[in-house]
């Protein structure tokens, strides 16, 4: 355990071997140390000791971590290690020859052929392939989400590593790059971050509700015969009653208005080859993820045949991180 005060952090730290950590990083530690109230509360593990499997080194610790607002961590929801928190143990295993635990269970929805068919799974897909992590897929239907998780999660994206599990696209994407400072990062910065997050509610109220609007019947029959009764229900429910033929029997009509949706991605990559730049980032995983959803029960192509731009994109797209994208069961997204 670290002990309490800044001066035995580091004498801590040292006896530990860490001698490749920046003087920086010791004078944040120095610098927040004074800050401190009288109870002097730096770097305190409250609660449990580790119990992962007699690792009490690991810093899956920080699953228990309990600290106060006025501690230099930032306490978060998921219990995972702040930055600063991550990259400090990172080091410290790192010089003692302790491997990084990067064993990753990811639950993803799938369909009556087998394919994963969420556009949120496909981001966090994405953002392990980014990060260099491998992962151990969990198939699971619509209806054994409640039964798999006890009520705890209602959608998927889950992951489970170490002690912690956590649902939700952008806290599991965010968790990512907490828990493995070592890989590369799928945010390289806050700013990064927030204009992702902007991109995201542009592109879920401009682009995916037209997409539900034209494929929630394709979804329906592509989904296990045992959980197409509770989608219809749950769906026909948020239309009102409204059946999802009726909802869909206009389709085509719908469908130039989302070609032309579409028109700043086309914009965008006239003049870039990701929607990151020069290189893939988290925005595109987001639009892949969408399109991955569409391919996998799309009985209408969405795309036009003389859609360059977004064909050259998704073919980039597709054969990311050695063909992640690639699946003969896809249905074709051009005409």
């Amino acid at each position: 355990m670290l002990a309490d005060s800044g001066a035995a952090t580091t004498l801590t730290l040292v006896a530990l071997g860490v001698g490749g950590l920046r003087i920086q990083l010791l004078e944040r530690l120095q610098t927040l140390r004074r800050n401190l109230n009288d109870r002097r509360r730096l770097g305190l593990l409250r609660g449990d000791r580790c119990q992962r499997r007699g690792n009490s080194l690991g810093f899956d610790a920080a699953a228990r971590i309990s600290v106060r607002s006025t501690c230099w961590h930032r306490w978060i929801k998921e219990r995972a290690p702040c930055n600063l928190c991550a990259f400090l143990w990172s080091s410290v295993r790192a010089s003692m020859g302790i491997a990084e635990d990067t064993q990753v269970r990811l639950y993803e929805l799938v369909l009556e052929n087998g394919r994963s068919a969420s556009p949120f799974v496909w981001r966090i897909r994405y953002a392990l392939a980014h990060k260099g992590l491998s992962f151990e897929s969990v198939p699971i239907g619509f209806t054994e989400i409640p039964k798999v998780f006890g009520g705890r999660f209602k959608t998927v994206p889950v992951i489970c590593h170490g002690d912690t599990m956590l649902a939700e696209s952008w806290d599991i994407a965010e968790y990512l790059d907490r828990a493995f400072p070592s890989q590369p990062p799928i945010f390289s910065s806050a700013a990064e971050h927030a204009m992702v997050r902007l991109m995201d509610t542009w592109f879920t109220a401009e682009i995916m509700l037209r997409m539900f609007r034209l494929y929630v019947l394709d979804v329906h029959n592509a989904a296990r015969p045992e959980d197409r009764p509770y989608f219809r229900q749950s769906r026909e429910g948020y239309l009102k009653g409204t059946s999802l033929e009726e909802f869909t029997s206009d389709r085509t009509a719908h469908l130039p208005g989302l070609r032309d949706a579409l028109k700043p991605l086309r914009l965008h990559l006239s003049h870039y080859p990701f929607l990151g730049g020069s290189t893939p980032n988290y925005a595109d995983y987001i639009a892949l993820g969408a399109f991955h959803w569409v391919a996998s029960v799309s009985t209408l192509p969405l795309l036009s045949s003389g859609d360059d731009a977004l064909r050259g994109w998704l073919d980039r797209g597709l054969h990311l991180y050695g063909g992640l994208g690639c699946d003969s069961r896809m249905k074709p997204l051009f005409e």
